[in-house]
């Protein structure tokens, strides 16, 4: 069950990670210092989200084949 939700998750994490990296591209807050450092933090915080699920995805996809 869980493996079957992972790939939307993940595509889910993925697209939070985009958005947040144009967001961190757009022009109009080059000059916002706060912004920046709030979009970071977010951005940081997006990163390690994905990696675990990436983590947990290959954790699983093991065990499904058999691995350890």
């Amino acid at each position: 069950k869980e493996h079957g939700k992972m790939e939307q998750k993940i595509a889910k994490a993925e697209a939070q990670v985009a958005a947040l990296r144009t967001a961190l591209e757009d022009p109009a807050i080059a000059h916002d210092a706060e912004r920046l450092i709030q979009l970071m933090a977010q951005l940081k915080e997006a990163e390690t989200a994905m990696d675990r699920l990436y983590d947990r995805f290959m954790e699983l996809e093991s065990l499904m084949s058999g691995g350890a």
